[in-house]
């Protein structure tokens, strides 16, 4: 049986309509993720500065953040508890790679301006390509361009952190 152009499978690299898709729900993700964050940022310097001490405010924002996963995700889940144990590991680790990062935020906004301490953070996506080009070789292509990218969001950073500092 000859196969026809519409059901040969996409050469390597080729990208399908339903991937493209997905990369598209993936960025109206992200940005959604992005001005949710901002706004918990914007919150989490008022709430710093005065009101509540950076260890209490992680405790209380992570708490949060995993009554909703629960409430929106729970009966989800279950088909996940069968998962190896390595999974859990990296994702325990993944866990206190990310409540580590969420109660540095806090600490950095009781201490510095949301203005100054929002781009600094921004320096993540050049971190995560850099990481990803090392450790997810066989899942993610990081191109020179997104390299670039990264860089300029890094460059953006400093400027703003040295502005800040004079």
């Amino acid at each position: 049986m000859s196969r026809t152009p519409e059901d040969a499978a996409p050469e390597q690299g080729e990208d399908t309509a339903e991937e493209r898709g997905r990369v598209r729900l993936g960025l109206l993700l992200a940005a959604g993720a992005a001005v949710a964050y901002s706004v918990g940022q914007v919150l989490s310097r008022d709430l710093v500065t005065g009101e509540i001490a950076p260890q209490v405010a992680t405790f209380f924002a992570l708490l949060f953040g995993t009554l909703l996963i629960l409430i929106t995700n729970g009966r989800g889940a279950r088909g996940d508890l069968g998962a190896p144990r390595r999974a859990y590991l990296w994702v325990m680790l993944a866990g206190i790679c990310s409540s580590t990062a969420v109660m540095g935020q806090f600490f950095a906004l009781k201490n510095a301006p949301v203005v100054i301490i929002a781009p600094v953070m921004a320096i993540n996506p050049l971190l995560a390509m850099i990481l990803s080009a090392i450790f997810l070789q066989r899942l993610e292509r990081v191109t020179t361009r997104m390299l670039a990218g990264g860089a300029l969001v890094v460059t953006g950073a400093a400027l703003v952190a040295i502005g800040a500092t004079r």
